[in-house]
């Protein structure tokens, strides 16, 4: 890799916090049916990554399962790399939301015998026999990462950065008259329009009443954008308002190839002690060159 992975990804965080809790309610029962794409190590097929999405958003899942070999620090990073590597390949950015470990524990008892002959003390003696039995416990660990992400162009963030809470549709229904529930924003960093006590019912036209309708419309998008147009109740009406952003497309671009250039190293140093006994697919990312990121992404301009 190059100096291109030196800098530092500050303020990439995206607001994920609130998304990472909402859809770990959600993430925590698991993706979609997905079925396993091994690698070239066919002695154990739990081995290998696989995608598939996250119920009832929009997001997708990017899953890496090991083998009781696999170092799980590296499996953490291909988890977070194939989504990476699914993005690239579309000419998009990887906004990873979270992490989720599943690790897999199999313990169980290993019970050994041995079977000891003594030679006769005479030649008229008879020889003992002796059996040892003895136990102990083993532990095998198959680490297995499941990373929530999207693919997009584009990343943004609102400059009032508002904190939201869920209301009811009692609350909204007097104003939207459409029984459904909104945003409530809680607290802002103090830029752009938007207030606390600010109920936010739509974005671009589409209606939100959650974190995760509103979230993806205001964070992804395949232009850029430098306003959103938003709907919210204040002080008894429904107004509308056009909403500055920020462009984070730099700092994700950045985060996904020190994601990559983590990885990659961490894979360098099992490989240069002989502990990784396969052979993988994901660090083909690993070939790719400073100049490579910027081919993809000629219109981010990286500071």
């Amino acid at each position: 890799m190059s100096h291109f992975f030196n800098f530092q990804s500050s303020g990439v965080k995206l607001s994920l916090v609130l998304a990472s809790l909402a859809i770990n309610l959600i993430f925590g029962s698991g993706c979609a049916h997905m079925d396993p794409t091994p690698y070239s190590d066919k002695n154990d097929q739990r081995f290998g990554k696989s995608f598939g999405s996250v119920p009832e958003t929009s997001f997708e899942a990017a899953e890496f399962s090991g083998n009781n070999h696999t170092d799980p620090k590296l499996a953490f990073h291909y988890s977070k790399m194939a989504a990476i590597e699914r993005c690239f390949s579309q000419g998009q950015l990887a906004s990873p939301l979270h992490t989720f470990d599943q690790t897999q524990t199999l313990t169980y008892t290993q019970v050994n015998a041995t079977t000891h002959t003594l030679p006769a003390l005479s030649s008229r003696g008879r020889g003992f026999t002796t059996t040892s039995v003895y136990s102990y416990p083993v532990t095998l660990r198959y680490p297995r990462f499941r990373t929530a992400f999207r693919c997009a162009s584009y990343i943004h963030q609102l400059e009032s950065k508002p904190e939201l809470e869920e209301i009811s549709a009692e609350l909204v229904h007097p104003y939207t008259q459409d029984f459904r529930g909104g945003l409530l924003v809680k607290e802002t960093s103090g830029k752009g329009q938007i207030r606390v006590g600010d109920v936010i019912t739509a974005v671009e036209g589409q209606r939100v009443e959650d974190y995760l309708d509103f979230f993806p419309l205001v964070h992804f998008s395949d232009q850029p954008r430098s306003t959103y147009r938003l709907k919210v109740v204040r002080d008894g009406k429904l107004i509308e308002m056009d909403e500055l952003t920020k462009d984070l497309s730099p700092a994700t671009l950045l985060n996904n190839a020190q994601e990559v250039s983590y990885g990659c190293e961490r894979r360098r140093q099992l490989r240069s002690q002989g502990k990784i006994p396969y052979q993988d697919t994901i660090p083909a990312l690993c070939e790719l060159k400073a100049s490579d990121w910027r081919e993809r992404f000629p219109y981010i301009q990286v500071p």
